[in-house]
């Protein structure tokens, strides 16, 4: 999953502006050995991110 570091089932990602026209830069904000673990981290805005993905100005952008 991740090449230097230990393996995580979920991470955390924040897109960086665009670097080339079509093409985005990612910032890993943390990686998490459990869905609990995410839910309590509070890597944006010292918010737990349970309540960031619940308020509704927070658009959500997922890829596999």
């Amino acid at each position: 999953m991740y090449a230097d570091e230990k393996d995580a089932l979920f991470g955390l990602h924040h897109r960086k502006k665009e670097a080339c026209k079509g093409e985005h830069q990612y910032e890993l904000l943390g990686k998490y050995d459990s869905m609990d673990e995410l839910l309590e981290s509070r890597v944006i805005g010292s918010r737990p991110f349970r309540e960031v993905i619940m308020d509704d100005d927070t658009v959500l952008l997922g890829q596999d």
